[in-house]
């Protein structure tokens, strides 16, 4: 046999096997082809009910008329990202919201909250503490939903598992809000001129977005461990990052429960003892109780009340808002053609 015949029997030898070896893979592919199953069993199923629980708890929140205030601090996160006026809240009575008060720097706002069965409702602010960074929103109706159960934090510990609920840039529809699984980082007081919050807050992995302030922070027994803050820049992060050239990270955090709690004790306040309305744009004192902090004071029917702490009032909203925080006030009222300086003491 000559050389070139060989050469072509090898060739028409291995190609052989090669077809062979082609017509058996076909064969066992078409006798059995792959199947995608579903999981015999739901690794978590107790995370889809920790949502479907919290969900009665959470509104959505959205600006619907105010002028952002000139003196508030502006939390510019994404440059590029709009400011959408927009949040969660935490629902605590079937007509009050717990905010994050970013939400509430405006002048006079009024607000559209969303509950759970998508029904809507117009809300307006009746407290506001910038100390705590939070808001109350009361509905002008009752709300569908049950408030959350909230959990004492002493006890988090770090590297625990935990649900962030909110609404990121404004994508959820009717009350479906979105949820993140990450874990609690630690514990630790912020640098950072976006909070103003001076307590220790909760560090968080769990993916938060402009939208998703005012939200929840869950442990895997559905309950309340913080209230989600706007993300923050702290300026220790900040020197590491120049420092390593790297680019600079946003801190995710929440407020702790207890922090929110004694804050909503504190704005439990006792009456003052007096009603007033806006009459011809001016907030007038319409009634004052005998006996009571006002009549004590020395407010009267008919006063003009024109600033309290200093601050210039002009609609009964900023009057609610600088009478909620700690007393005693000073009031400047107008009385005939007099201005009168008062102190109101609950």
């Amino acid at each position: 046999m000559s050389r070139g015949h060989a050469i072509w029997g090898a060739h028409a030898i291995w190609g052989a096997l090669g077809l062979a070896a082609l017509a058996a893979l076909a064969a066992s592919t078409t006798a059995e082809e792959p199947r995608l199953e579903a999981p015999a069993v739901d690794p978590r199923p107790e995370l889809r009910a920790v949502v479907e629980r919290a969900r009665q708890g959470l509104v959505r929140v959205r600006l619907i008329r105010g002028e952002r205030r000139g003196d508030a601090v502006r939390r510019e996160l994404f440059r590029r990202v709009p400011d959408r006026r927009a949040g969660t809240g935490i629902l605590v009575t079937k007509r009050r919201i717990l905010v994050h008060a970013a939400l509430t720097a405006y002048e006079d706002p009024e607000f559209k909250v969303t509950d759970v069965a998508g029904r809507t409702r117009t809300a307006r602010v009746i407290a506001e503490s910038r100390d705590s960074e939070l808001a109350l929103l009361e509905a002008s109706g009752a709300l569908k939903g049950k408030p959350l159960v909230w959990r004492r934090t002493h006890q988090l510990q770090t590297g625990e598992l935990v649900v962030a609920m909110g609404d990121p840039f404004g994508l959820a529809r009717g009350g479906a809000l979105s949820a993140t699984l990450g874990v609690v980082e630690g514990r630790t007081r912020l640098d950072a001129r976006e909070s103003g919050f001076a307590g220790e807050v909760i560090l968080t992995s769990a993916a938060l977005n402009p939208g998703s302030e005012g939200g929840a922070l869950l442990d895997l027994e559905g309950r309340l461990v913080g209230l989600l803050a706007p993300l923050a820049q702290d300026r220790r992060l900040e020197a590491r990052s120049r420092s390593t050239k790297s680019t600079s990270a946003l801190t995710a955090y929440a407020l702790p429960a207890e922090a929110c709690q004694r804050t909503l004790l504190g704005w439990r306040r006792p009456k003052l003892g007096f009603q007033a309305r806006e009459v011809e744009s001016r907030v007038t004192i319409v009634t004052v109780q005998l006996n009571s902090p006002a009549a004590r004071a020395g407010i009267e029917r008919g006063d003009v009340v024109l600033k309290v702490g200093g601050r210039a009032i002009r609609s009964t909203t900023q009057l609610r808002l600088a009478l909620s925080g700690a007393g005693p006030y000073a009031l400047e009222v107008k009385r005939g053609g007099q201005t009168l300086k008062l102190e109101l003491a609950p």
